[in-house]
């Protein structure tokens, strides 16, 4: 059993995204505890107004919302009923069996997971700390579950074990709806941006820039602080621009204090930190990708690679900006929703290991991934939302 905490500043997001799952067939409306009702009797704006009135009663409260997804081992056959007391049993040994909350069971992985959604302030307005929740109490309260109800040992990696998973289509998961090709209007722009960044931003962890502007490539977006000496960089400020199809900036961009829920570097910094403490355990699973390609195929080859990761729901963006002389590539794992970078594995599975494990240099890199992204745009189904591969300029 493993908890993945994060926070927001709007509980009204984080319940439509749930909302929009159960729509789509691939999740269910578990339970709501101390509501004035049954969850399948509560409107949507009761849902969201009873967390929302609660974080208003403390307004020097940023972060008003809490987002908690509980997963379990592929092999637990849980019903319904079981989830729900161990989503009860969870909030209440974290302190949070008094807040009104909603418990969601998703279904579109192939482990067992439930959403949960909260606010941190209580019905005296009181702010009910966090910090050492993320870090220390969540995970002693989920090992001593596994114990107390029999669950099998669950890590964030699914027990370091290589599960046979179906094969994906590759960019689906995070692309879904929410792809818009930019225009040069900021009118166009802002809701579109935004829509990217709540879907980034709530269902994917990451650790640095690096691996945050990996997610948003395939929606032709980029976070960027601008040039070393320029105003936006000295200011510690962060503006989000628009790509063309090949991964060229376009010139239209927008503040991040200008979007709805004010994505900036302060906030993402913050995120970076809720989320670098649990990035190591799951980034095992992708390190035994790549080597079980290598152990099952003899050389390493590009292509082979790919097949095998993306098999398994992994996809991996490469970078290469100018005047640096070595590419970067970042792993996007849409079993776990994590994003990985070469630092975060560790040589072998940086850009320069991948290269000298393949025996490439720099430009038989550069035409596998031309030959990799041609076959994606010309694959049946998939001539629109291709996941881009090139190099960024």
């Amino acid at each position: 059993m493993v908890a993945v905490i994060t926070t927001g500043q709007n509980p009204g997001k984080a319940v439509c995204y749930n909302e929009r799952k159960v729509e789509k067939g691939v999740a269910f409306a578990l339970l709501a505890m101390n509501y004035p009702g049954d969850i399948d009797e509560l409107t949507l704006r009761q849902k969201i107004l009873r967390l929302e009135n609660l974080g208003c009663l403390n307004p020097r409260v940023s972060m008003r919302c809490l987002h908690i997804t509980l997963s379990f081992d592929m092999l637990e056959r849980l019903e319904q009923s079981t989830m729900a007391v161990l989503a009860t049993d969870y909030m209440r040994r974290i302190g949070f069996g008094n807040q009104p909350y909603l418990v969601y069971e998703h279904r579109d992985t192939p482990h067992p997971h439930l959403h949960i959604v909260t606010t941190p302030v209580d019905r005296d307005g009181m702010r009910i700390p966090i910090n050492d929740l993320v870090r220390v109490e969540s995970r002693q309260v989920t090992e001593a579950m596994e114990v107390f109800y029999n669950l099998r040992k669950t890590y964030p990696v699914y027990g370091g074990v290589i599960y046979a998973y179906d094969p994906i289509d590759h960019g689906r998961n995070l692309l879904e709806e929410a792809f818009v090709p930019f225009i040069s209007l900021d009118e166009a722009l802002s809701p579109a941006m935004t829509r990217v960044l709540d879907k980034v931003l709530t269902d994917y962890r990451f650790t640095n820039l690096e691996e945050f502007n990996a997610l948003l490539s395939p929606f032709r977006l980029r976070a960027t602080r601008g040039g070393p000496t320029s105003m936006t960089y000295e200011h510690h400020g962060l503006i989000y621009q628009a790509l063309d199809e090949e991964g060229r900036p376009k010139r239209c961009y927008i503040k991040a204090s200008h979007l709805p829920g004010k994505p900036t570097l302060f906030y993402l910094e913050e995120r970076f930190e809720q989320h670098r403490p649990e990035q190591a355990a799951y980034a095992v699973r992708i390190r035994n990708l790549v080597d079980w390609s290598l152990v099952e195929e003899g050389p390493l080859s590009l292509p082979v690679l790919y097949r095998n990761l993306e098999s398994a729901g992994v996809q991996t963006i490469w970078a290469h900006p100018k005047n640096v002389m070595v590419p970067s590539v970042v792993y996007i794992d849409h079993q776990t929703h994590w994003a990985f970078g070469g630092v975060a594995l560790g040589e072998p599975y940086s850009a320069p290991g991948l290269m000298r494990r393949c025996h490439l240099d720099l430009k038989d890199l550069e035409q596998s991934l031309t030959q990799l992204e041609e076959q994606d745009r010309h694959t049946p189904g998939d001539t629109e939302q291709y996941w881009y591969r090139g190099f960024s300029q």
